[in-house]
Formats: structure tokens, C-alpha cells, sequence
């Protein structure tokens, strides 16, 4: 009986189970009926990829632009031709099939078409086509071109492929790049290293040998040849031509590598090669390589409390919520979340998982984190090209939402360019913030834009003529800017990013103001008597500033700054904490010219720690490995790991914004990269002049490139011209001009213009209207004999109103013009830097413009 019983209630309760799960079902059935899973992931690259072949290696690997872009600013690489003017190239084509080639050149800053011809010398292989770019109008030798090759598919697609070119048979690339390749690969046999490359290593104490992060020339040779790391490649080296002239070659080659202990690890590897060919043998000039690991989203890597980064940089971009729970991180252009509470991993967006890719993998993006809240939701902006997805090849600001919650990731604008990568990241890092009402501010090009994300409603809220007229703080949360030029405005506006409140600030009667700067949320601004506007002998202005204020938010004067019986004319920012302030005096005349002792403003308050931190230990073989250290305990065997998908959404969230770019800006480049830019022309060349660098105008053009000089040079065709007698110091620099506009074939009244007050910038630049009057008032002569060398003469101006010509050198003197004895004469070159350093080193020369 108690069996029977005991049956009946298990099969009882199996009934109810039973219909407690259908009933489950369903239910479930009737309440989602017409909802559909509204997310997807990321759609893979499309595009086909293009390269070039020199001798039958192929270099500059090229991705594709799904629209034509503005090549001024595009230096990602320069590919070489010969006198013959026929370019191989190979096309991989993936999945796609093309239909047709064709290309443009035009000069180098894309504004004069010199060829637009179809392809049809190309033939068809098992992986792409390969063929050969005929240019049929005449090029100038070692002059850079722009090169757009066009490639059309099945699909209807017309798809933009960018490069410099420049005509060089004599460049030597072809033994540039076997020496490359040969040196990479001898770097993974210890004893191939000691035989090949050992000659070219320059060694010394000077040498990092405590991480595998970076490595360069002074390195050992032990450390070059990855020390005791059991390293493997994983993708074949891709050659990119970064900068090449008659004396100096870069190439980088980039491929990934791989460890496989205690588990398999992937990293980025980057090779700089800096190289000169000589009579006899290959010179390397400077060699660095960095390795960073590609970090993976896996239990393994959350250890001990931490998250192993690896081997990487220890300047990591990372930011955690207020309660320090929630971390966001990037690495290797890949954004990653931490719940440090609940012990959740999170993959949030990149562009690649398989290091084999090289359209996924390619590197010409960043992430800009905007902030992460207690709930682990994260806004941030992918900016650059994008490898693939909605936009692929597309170059521009792309900003979404992370939702923790649902682990899903929301596209909320796009912002398409036409700039290049680098003009792009100078605009994000100058500017970009989002505030709690999801309202984004960008600084793009001479504007500040208010984007709302509800809706993508656009607001142009602030425009202005220079980089001198604006500042931003730090956190990107402030800004301030003036709106007729920075040295002709009587009030300044402010806005506080957090709750778009813009307030203005006016100038005492009489005075000029302009923003300075902030320290954190406080504004500075410094004031000018209107009166006390001045200009140098070179026609530059002076803005004298005789007091700083430092205000908060509600226009309350914390301190002010009064430089006594000098002038603030200039500041530069270091860091987010201290501003160099240049100051002048009057001379005994009382004009603002003499330089007094520079100063600096600090503020005292340190900047607050995070809950987590960045830590760096070393690691037996592996040397020094980067970790994010929590601030509590979690337990490392239960991570869980998410992969969020991509919400789907109707409409368009596309936003174009027409770039305006400010005026006056150059742009300096170091071993091929990007660095920063300049509204100071001075300060733009002798940053490249330290750094081994180049400057590029706000046109593309180069203006400046430290180099090897030819040991002497002299424009002969300018044999000397004098004042008249009784003329005073100021006809001096006229003579000067005047015998400038001579040797280039031009005529005109040069004393009438400066005998009315005309500067000598403004003279050269209302004579000479096929050229581009350059100002390089600051730089040292070393830097000037630049343009000597290329048969353009240099005026040197003096505190007096003298002047002198600079037509030549050697390896001893500068051969000077004196237009007071009408002479040509050699003086020291020490003494020559003497006197021009004595009068605050004023130059000015000029650049013909392109045919």
C-alpha cells in the first residue's frame, strides 16, 4: 500500500513539473510573439587590399576609402618609381571581384590633376590581380606626388587607394628593403644575429635591457634577439616606406608573434629601420622595435586580483567608475569592461580577434573613453578608419553606448571625415567630451560642435581664427575662446561642458583679453592694454599681457598674476599642471623688445589616484609585464566572459559636419609618424630639428626636414646690392627684399612700401605672390641652412632695423650680403650664430609655390 502511494505522488509530481515547463514555454511564446532579437555582430571586411612591388617584394600594403578623401595631410606611406614611370602592383581581392582600375596623380597636396588614365595592363590571378600603373605625363625627379588608384568591384563599389609617390631610381629602395627584411629575420637566430647584424648594433649603457616594450639600436644584442622568449611568427612582415630622400630611408615593417608558454600569447610587433645607403655598405642610422601583447578576453588572464596586460606599454588608457567597481580599458585599438564586483569580462568593441587578418588587424584607429558609470555602462568613440563593419573604409568619429545591462552596443552618431587619421586625433585629443544629458562636444577643425545624441541635433556653439584664440582643460569638460583673433578681442566666452552654460567675460576699457588656460576647472586669461600692441622688426605681433587671472566657475578671481616690470607675450602648457610663461621688457626706447626671465605658473594640486592602478613587474624571461592591480579580492576560477553584440537600429545616424581647418598650423613628423602641431613655425622646426623630423605646412607642404646638408653651397647669382647714401638702418632690410624679388625675376617698389611702415613679412608677401613668405624668427641658423641649401637666400633682421642676406656656407663660415657695403663675405659660424642669437635669431625666407 505504502508503494503504491509513494508511486502515485512521484508520478504526481512529475505531472506538475511537466506542466509547470510547457506552461514555462508557453508563455514565453505568447509574450515575445513579434519581438526579434534586435542585435547582430559586426560585419567582417570586405574590402580588398593593394601593394606594390619593388624587385618582387611587395611594400606599402594600402586599404581601401569608401569615399575620396582630402590627401594633404595623408603621409601614411611614399612608393617610388622609376624613370620608366611604370608601377607594379598587386591587388589581394578576397571575396570580392574587380571589375576595373584606373588612377589619378595629382601634386602633392591634391589640388593639380597631372594624370587620369584607366589600368589595363593587369592580369588576373588565384588570389587578386597583379599589374602595372603606367604614368605617361612627365613628372619632376625627387618631387612627392599624391597617388589615388581607384579599383571597382561586381558589387558597384569604387573603392580609394592613397599613397605618395615620388619619381627616385636612385634611392636605392630595393636594397633598402632586402636589408630590412634580412635584419627582422636574423633577430630570431641568435647565431644568423651574431654573424649579419651585429656590426649595425650600438650597443652601449644607453640601452633599455629590462623589457621586451621597446627596444632600439643601443639595445644588446642578447634583447634584440628576444633575450630567452620562446618567440614565433604568426603573420609575414608588411614593408611600409614611410619617409625617403636622397640621404635617409625609413621603412617599417609590422607582423605579429607569438609565445606559447604557459599558453599561447599573440603581439604586435613594429619595426622601425632608419637607414642610409653608403658607397660601400648599408648604414643603420637608428632601429627600434616595440612589442605589445594582444590581450585576450579569458579567465587565464584575470590572476591574483589583476588583469595581466602583458607585455605592453605602461601608459595605459584606462578609466574607472567613481566607486572604482567598473573598469574600461584599450588595448591593441580593442576596448575592454571589468566588473570588479561581480567578477565579469567584457570584449566591448574591436576590430579584430585573428591576428592573421591584415584588414581587421590594420592599426590607423584609437578609442577615446568618455566615462563608465557604477553600472559598468560605458560611452566612448572609435575615431579613425574604420577595418570594417557599418562604415568600412570609411575615416571618421564613430560614438556608442555600452549597455551592461543588456551587453549590448549601441551606435549613437557617426561622424564621417575626409582629413586623414592624423589631422583627426590633433582635433579628438584638443576636444571631445560627453556630459550626464548625452550631449557631445567635438572640436572639429576652427569649430566647437554640440551634438545632442538623443536626436543628433547640431549646434555650432563656438568658431574661431587660430589656435592662439582657444584653450580646453584637461578632462575635455571646459572650454574658453575668443572670436575676433586672439590679440583683437574685448570679451571671451567660457563654457562648462557639463551643463552647456556659456558665460562671457569682458575686458576692462582699453584692454584686449585672451584665454590662457585652465588649471583642472579653473580658467585662466590674460589682459592687454589695447595701447601696448606692438610689432617686431619682422612685422610679427607682440601681445603683451601685464596681468593673468585665475577665476572659477562662478568668475571669482582666485589669484592673479602681475609680472611686475615685464610683459607676459607667450605660454606653453606642461602637462595638466604648470604653463611656461615667456616674458619681455622695454628697451631703453621703451618698445616692448628685449627679453627678460621666463616664469611659470603652478598649480599645487596633485591629481586624484585611482582605485585601480597600473602596475609594472618583471617576470623572469618575459622581463617586465604591464597588470591592472584591483583594489579588492575577487575570485579568478568563476570570470565570467561576455561578448556583447551590435544593436540594431533603423534610420541614419550619420551626422556631416564641413571641416573648416584652422590657418597657420604645421605639422611636424618624427621617423615618419605623426607628432603634433604647431601654430609657431619657430617651434615647429626645432622640434624636427631635435627629433630628426619633418614640418608640413597646413597645405601639405614640406617647409622644413632635418637632413644631411651638402657641406657647402652658395647662390652665386646674387653678388650684392647697397643702400643709398643717407638711407637709414630700415632701407637696409628693403635692399635686402629688394635683392630677393631680383633674383627671382621680380620687379617693384620695395623702399615706398617700407618707408610707409610696411614689415618685412608683409613686403616679401605683397611682392612674391607665386611663393609663401615663411617667419622662422626663433629657430637657430643650423635650421635655416635648410633653405640655403636649395638656393633660396634668408633674411636675417636685426634689433636695430639692420639687416643681412644669408646666401651660403660651408663647413666654417656663412657666406653673409651686407647690404650697407654691398659685399658678399664669409663670417665664422660661431660668431654668425652669435650675432644672430644676439637679436632673438630673426629669419624669414620662402617656399616657391607649385607650378
Amino acid at each position: 500500500m505504502k508503494n503504491k502511494q509513494l508511486a502515485d505522488s512521484l508520478v504526481l509530481i512529475i505531472y506538475c513539473v511537466v506542466v509547470f515547463v510547457v506552461s514555462l514555454f508557453v508563455i514565453s511564446k505568447i509574450m515575445n510573439q513579434g519581438n526579434v532579437d534586435m542585435t547582430t555582430k559586426m560585419s567582417d571586411a570586405s574590402f580588398p587590399t593593394l601593394s606594390f612591388i619593388c624587385d618582387d617584394k611587395e611594400y606599402n600594403l594600402l586599404h581601401g576609402y569608401s569615399n575620396t578623401m582630402d590627401v594633404t595631410h595623408m603621409r601614411d606611406s611614399i612608393t617610388t618609381v622609376g624613370t620608366d614611370r611604370k608601377l607594379k602592383f598587386k591587388i589581394k581581392d578576397y571575396d570580392s571581384t574587380i571589375s576595373g582600375i584606373s588612377f589619378e596623380l595629382r601634386g602633392s597636396n591634391g589640388e593639380r590633376l597631372i594624370e587620369e588614365s584607366e589600368v589595363h595592363d593587369y592580369v588576373r590571378e588565384s588570389d587578386g590581380v597583379s599589374g602595372t600603373i603606367s604614368i605617361k605625363d612627365l613628372i619632376l625627379e625627387h618631387t612627392e606626388y599624391s597617388l589615388c588608384v581607384n579599383v571597382e568591384t561586381t558589387r558597384g563599389q569604387v573603392i580609394h587607394y592613397y599613397t605618395k609617390l615620388i619619381e627616385a631610381d636612385d634611392y636605392n629602395l630595393s636594397e633598402k628593403l632586402d636589408f630590412a627584411y634580412m635584419f627582422s629575420d636574423a633577430t630570431f637566430d641568435k647565431e644568423s644575429a651574431a654573424e649579419e647584424i651585429t656590426t649595425y648594433v650600438e650597443s652601449d649603457a644607453t640601452g633599455d635591457n629590462t623589457t621586451f616594450n621597446h627596444v632600439d639600436i643601443h639595445s644588446s644584442l642578447d634583447q634584440i634577439t628576444w633575450g630567452d622568449l620562446d618567440v614565433k611568427k604568426e603573420t609575414e612582415p608588411i614593408a611600409t616606406v614611410s619617409q625617403i630622400d636622397q640621404s635617409t630611408t625609413i621603412i617599417n615593417l609590422t607582423y605579429f608573434v607569438s609565445t606559447s608558454t604557459p599558453s599561447k600569447e599573440n603581439y604586435r610587433v613594429t619595426e622601425m629601420f632608419r637607414l642610409r645607403l653608403g658607397d660601400e655598405r648599408m648604414y643603420l642610422l637608428d632601429y627600434q622595435r616595440t612589442m605589445s601583447q594582444v590581450f585576450k578576453a579569458k579567465t587565464s588572464n584575470i590572476v591574483n586580483n589583476k588583469i595581466e596586460l602583458g607585455i605592453n606599454s605602461q601608459d595605459v588608457n584606462m578609466m574607472e567608475s567613481s566607486d572604482g567597481k567598473k573598469i574600461a580599458f584599450v588595448n591593441e585599438g580593442r576596448l575592454f569592461s571589468y566588473n570588479v564586483a561581480e567578477n565579469k569580462l567584457a570584449y566591448v568593441f574591436g576590430f579584430f580577434e585573428d591576428v592573421k587578418d591584415d584588414r581587421a588587424t590594420y592599426n590607423l584607429s584609437d578609442i577615446k573613453i568618455f566615462n563608465i558609470d557604477e553600472k559598468g555602462n560605458i560611452y566612448f568613440m572609435v575615431y579613425g578608419y574604420m577595418n570594417r563593419g557599418n562604415h568600412e573604409g570609411e575615416m571618421g568619429c564613430l560614438v556608442s553606448y555600452y549597455d551592461s545591462g543588456k551587453n549590448s552596443v549601441e551606435e549613437l552618431t557617426f561622424i564621417p571625415s575626409k582629413e586623414s587619421y592624423d589631422i583627426i586625433k590633433d582635433d579628438v585629443k584638443d576636444l571631445s567630451y560627453i556630459d550626464s544629458n548625452e550631449v557631445l562636444y567635438i572640436l572639429i577643425g576652427s569649430s566647437i560642435y554640440e551634438i545632442k545624441l538623443e536626436d543628433n541635433q547640431l549646434t555650432e556653439i563656438a568658431q574661431f581664427q587660430d589656435e592662439k584664440s582657444y584653450v580646453v582643460s584637461s578632462k575635455s569638460n571646459m572650454a574658453a575662446w575668443v572670436n575676433n583673433g586672439y590679440s583683437k578681442s574685448v570679451s571671451m566666452n567660457w563654457i562648462d561642458n557639463e551643463n552647456g552654460e556659456v558665460v562671457s567675460i569682458a575686458a576692462p576699457d582699453g584692454d584686449y583679453i585672451r584665454p590662457v588656460g585652465f588649471f583642472d576647472n579653473d580658467l585662466i586669461y590674460g589682459l592687454c592694454h589695447k595701447k601696448d600692441i606692438a610689432y617686431d622688426i619682422s612685422g610679427r605681433e607682440i601681445f603683451p599681457m601685464y596681468q593673468l587671472n585665475i577665476v572659477d566657475n562662478e568668475l571669482n578671481v582666485i589669484k592673479s598674476y602681475d609680472p611686475g616690470d615685464t610683459f607676459v607675450t607667450d605660454f606653453t602648457s606642461e602637462g595638466n599642471y604648470m604653463i611656461n610663461l615667456t616674458r619681455m621688457k622695454k628697451d631703453v626706447s621703451g618698445n616692448i623688445c628685449d627679453k627678460a626671465v621666463p616664469d611659470q605658473l603652478i598649480d599645487n594640486i596633485s591629481a586624484s589616484a585611482m582605485k585601480n592602478e597600473v602596475t609594472v613587474v618583471a617576470i623572469d624571461k618575459y622581463e617586465k609585464v604591464v597588470e591592472i592591480a584591483f583594489n579588492k579580492e575577487v575570485d579568478n576560477n568563476k570570470t565570467q566572459i561576455l561578448s556583447p553584440r551590435q544593436v540594431l537600429f533603423e534610420g541614419d545616424r550619420e551626422i556631416n559636419i564641413e571641416r573648416t581647418s584652422l590657418k597657420g598650423m604645421y605639422y611636424v613628423y618624427v621617423k615618419g609618424a605623426f607628432q603634433d602641431s604647431y601654430d609657431n613655425l619657430a617651434d615647429a622646426a626645432s622640434y624636427a630639428y631635435n627629433n630628426g623630423g619633418a614640418v608640413y605646412g597646413d597645405d601639405g607642404r614640406l617647409l622644413y626636414q632635418k637632413t644631411t646638408l651638402l657641406q657647402k653651397n652658395q647662390i652665386m647669382a646674387i653678388t650684392g646690392n647697397s643702400i643709398n647714401d643717407g638711407e637709414n638702418e630700415t632701407m637696409q632690410t628693403a635692399v635686402c627684399i629688394n635683392t630677393i624679388l631680383e633674383y627671382e625675376g621680380i620687379t617693384g617698389d620695395v623702399r615706398g612700401l617700407m618707408s610707409r611702415g610696411t614689415g618685412a613679412i608683409q613686403t616679401l608677401a605683397q611682392k612674391m605672390e607665386d611663393a609663401t613668405v615663411l617667419d622662422f624668427s626663433g629657430c637657430q641658423l643650423d635650421i635655416m641652412l635648410y633653405y640655403v641649401e636649395k638656393d633660396i637666400p634668408v633674411l636675417a633682421l636685426m634689433k636695430d632695423g639692420s639687416a643681412y642676406l644669408i646666401i651660403g656656407y660651408n663647413e666654417f663660415n656663412v657666406v653673409l650680403m651686407d647690404p650697407v657695403t654691398g659685399t658678399v663675405y664669409k663670417k665664422g659660424m660661431n660668431d654668425s650664430k652669435t650675432l644672430f642669437e644676439a637679436n632673438g635669431n630673426r629669419f624669414v625666407t620662402y617656399i616657391r609655390d607649385e607650378e
